[in-house]
């Protein structure tokens, strides 16, 4: 759901939900921030673990138990990594094309 589906009844630009599945290892890579969007990402799966770093604050927050979440505002630099296998919600609002900006780390 959000401004990217396919299905019109679930395209949108109020807000966006997406569940994706992450192996070990996987990581953002970059950099990023929303220019509007704020951002809640819950882990859903028992035994995952995935870390969400804020390196203008040097902050790690790690989501290792079911049910975890973190939620974060527009224009906070942020950069995940997969620590173990996860199943993670992500809902973002509001929903924008072209709202994130990312640099290399």
């Amino acid at each position: 759901m959000g401004h990217f589906a396919k299905i019109p009844e679930l395209n949108n630009e109020e807000v966006e939900a997406q569940i994706v599945e992450l192996e070990d290892g996987a990581k953002k890579g970059k950099i990023a921030f929303n220019k509007k969007g704020k951002t809640l990402t819950m882990l859903l799966s028992k035994g995952g673990e995935m870390k969400i770093s804020f390196p203008d604050r040097k902050e790690d927050v790690v989501l290792n138990k079911k049910g975890d979440f973190v939620i974060f505002f527009e224009k906070i630099n942020h950069t995940w990594e997969c620590k173990r296998k996860a199943e993670v919600l992500t809902i973002r609002w509001p929903s924008l094309p072209n709202d994130v900006i990312e640099k290399d780390i």
